[in-house]
């Protein structure tokens, strides 16, 4: 800013590049009922006059006004509660009528309002001003109204990495404050203190309101192209991508389309990899997944700097965003298998997340690790990824059933409905992509899985005074052991489909498991697994079978059925 003392207030104001630019850019802004560029010009003006003693507390009142009102001019809305004083003033009020009109009613009632239950004009008074304080409180802070001016101005703002946005809230925060102190008379009056803020006050508003034109991503473009880049280009870089969404967009987008590497260190530098942004609330309970540009970014160069990769991610923290695990999905699948099974522990991470992934790659990486002979690592992921999950209505269901345990819509209506962790079409996906090769290299394996699954699947479906029995009504869910591939059914029926499959491997590839597998599945509780076990003798007559086919007689409620020792 140029030099202000003993200046002729008669003269016109000079303005410097950077002033004229923002005095426009505020200009296209504007509106009659909040005339930005006015008070940002009024403002400079009393700056400029030293002869007026309350010069920097006149400025300061104007500039802040400018900040206060940004949002409502770009949003095209009157102000909403008023200034952050006002409502301010507002409370003090309401609270002082609550608690004159509390205090007064109580007077009449010495019993500490024990046992009252009448309303009357006076006490209801009290609850209407409680009601509108309570309302109004609803009404966001100043850190809340910044966070919308920022969202409103720049509507790729969310684009940016969390970090970039939370420090241009705390830099517009902090110039509020800033303001608010130098706007109370002789509560702040250096001249070179407030010209800081007018200076940061002059970038923000360049940076979030002058138009982005061609020029920024041209020039973004040109540092990109230019091998031999200095320190001075890499700081022009991060600041043309922090100014706006829309340049920090294009930066990652073209440096992953060109597969430039040679950024990825200083983007790690900055710490643009710590920072993954996490599921969004929107809107009548809803949530959005938000895409995180620098982990796409990520995925692109894992085959480029395959090792740097695999570092960021597996330091990533841990978050609730699907969108950044089904990345680190993709590039598991696209890196070579000895890197790939490194990302093992972040990819069991998000099993264990309420949404999951939002790509149905599980499957792929099953196979994919089984392909390459990574079994153990795939049996370890085939046991997360196959598990079901309680009924998250369980303990309601129950309750309900032990009100009315001979009601039969009650019984009905209680049935336990466990589900898998991984959404249904997903599971089928993982089940015959992933867990079925897999069964065709480690049966066993994957039968004692597959074993353990489905009792946990059927104990879940199941009320607790069941428990102790044998039946679990897989005749009704289901009726045939096994299933073509292209057949579609419920969950748990492909889990018993894939659980015959492997079975059958067992019988097929690995003979001498053959009777450990019967083994175990003569230990299971349930008729299902009875039921396997015959279906296994029937299809394997062998030299082994036949002495458990003689001794076997198959009951259903106590009646036998066939009696294969005659």
């Amino acid at each position: 800013m140029q030099a202000i003392d003993n200046h002729n207030i008669s003269e016109p104001l000079v303005l410097t590049a950077r002033q004229r630019v923002v005095l426009e850019a505020l200009r296209s802004k504007e509106t009659e009922k909040y005339p930005l560029s006015e008070w940002y010009l009024g403002a400079l003006y009393a700056l400029e006059n030293s002869h007026n003693p309350d010069r920097v507390s006149q400025a300061a009142h104007s500039l802040r006004e400018l900040i206060e009102k940004l949002s409502l001019v770009v949003q095209g809305i009157d102000a909403q509660g008023g200034a952050p004083g006002h409502v301010g003033s507002k409370f003090r009020k309401m609270r002082n009528e609550i608690e004159k009109h509390i205090l007064e009613y109580k007077k009449r009632y010495p019993g500490n309002w024990n046992d009252q239950k009448i309303i009357d004009n006076h006490l209801a008074k009290a609850l209407q001003i409680i009601e509108a304080y309570l309302e109004l409180n609803k009404q966001p802070d100043r850190r809340e109204r910044i966070h919308r001016i920022l969202a409103t101005i720049d509507p790729m703002d969310s684009q940016l990495d969390n970090e970039i946005q939370e420090d241009k809230r705390d830099r517009l925060h902090d110039l509020w404050k800033n303001l608010e102190a130098f706007a109370h008379h002789a509560s702040k009056t250096n001249i070179e203190e407030f010209g800081k803020c007018l200076a940061e006050l002059e970038r923000i508003v360049f940076d979030l309101l002058a138009p982005i034109t061609a020029q920024d991503q041209e020039e973004i473009q040109a540092i990109l192209r230019h091998a031999d880049r200095t320190e001075s280009d890499v700081e022009r870089m991060f600041s043309l991508i922090e100014r706006r969404g829309a340049n920090f967009v294009f930066f990652f987008k073209y440096a992953a389309e060109t597969a430039d590497v040679t950024w990825l260190p200083l983007l790690k530098e900055r710490g643009y990899f710590a920072h993954p942004p996490s599921v969004k609330q929107i809107g009548d309970g809803g949530v959005s997944f938000p895409f995180w540009r620098p982990m796409h970014y990520l995925a692109k160069m894992a085959a480029y700097a395959p090792d740097e990769v695999i570092e960021l991610v597996l330091q990533l923290p841990k978050v609730d965003n699907p969108r950044v695990y089904s990345e680190i999905l993709e590039i598991a699948l696209r890196l070579p298998w000895k890197q790939s099974v490194q990302l093992k522990p972040k990819i069991l991470e998000s099993i264990d997340m309420e949404h999951g992934s939002l790509r149905n790659r599980y499957g792929d990486l099953l196979a994919y690790w089984t392909a390459e002979g990574q079994t153990s690592m795939a049996l370890e992921l085939t046991e997360v990824l196959v598990k079901f999950a309680p009924d998250p209505e369980s303990a309601d269901k129950r309750k309900r059933l032990k009100e009315n345990p001979t009601d039969w819509a009650a019984l009905w209506d209680t049935s336990l409905e466990p589900s898998p962790r991984i959404g249904t079409r997903e599971y089928r996906k993982i089940l015959s992509k992933g867990v079925r090769p897999l069964a065709e290299r480690e049966p066993y394996q994957v039968v004692r899985i597959l074993i353990k699954a489905t009792d946990n699947m059927i104990r879940f479906q199941t009320h607790l005074d069941e428990l102790d029995k044998e039946g679990d009504h897989s005749e009704s869910w289901c009726k045939r052991l096994t299933r073509s591939e292209n057949d579609y059914g419920a969950p748990k029926q492909t889990l018993v489909h894939t659980l015959t499959f492997a079975c059958e491997q067992v019988y097929e590839k690995s003979p001498d498991f053959v009777e450990d597998l019967d083994e175990m599945l003569r230990n299971q509780q349930w008729w299902i697994f009875k039921r396997l076990r015959h279906h296994l003798y029937a299809q394997y007559p062998n030299e082994k079978t036949k002495p458990w086919i003689r001794g076997m007689r198959i009951t259903i409620s106590g009646n036998i059925v066939m009696n294969f020792s005659r």
